[in-house]
């Protein structure tokens, strides 16, 4: 995932974007070709993981309600984070119950459907 902060003019853009990588180093700001990714079968870890982030994105948008939703928005907002560049940065609410849920489900555990205190 490319990162770019946007202010006018751009800053800095880094990361990984279609075939193309920008990086900021000793070199200044560039951009790479990335290189060609050879095609394997997922192994049974990458595939657990795959399906854990399937199910919490489901139950999420399907199984809980409004006020449940409501609820992760407002943890979201109330527990900001830092990106790898030291930013603040703000958890959507499915990513906020991806957050708290995805070590349950790698476990087998049932979702939380309401945010932690």
């Amino acid at each position: 995932m490319a990162m770019v902060k946007t202010t006018s003019p751009i800053i800095q853009i880094q990361g990984k974007v279609g075939g193309e990588v920008w990086r900021y180093d000793q070199c200044g700001q560039h951009v790479q070709a990335s290189p060609r990714i050879i095609e394997h079968q997922p192994t049974k870890k990458q595939q657990l993981v795959r399906n854990c982030f399937r199910k919490v994105w489901i139950f999420f948008l399907s199984e809980l309600t409004s006020n449940e939703q409501d609820q992760w928005r407002i943890w979201a907002n109330n527990h900001p984070i830092k990106n790898h560049k030291g930013e603040t940065v703000y958890y959507t609410p499915p990513n906020a119950f991806a957050h708290i849920n995805l070590p349950r489900c790698h476990h087998g555990l049932e979702f939380v459907r309401t945010p932690p205190e």
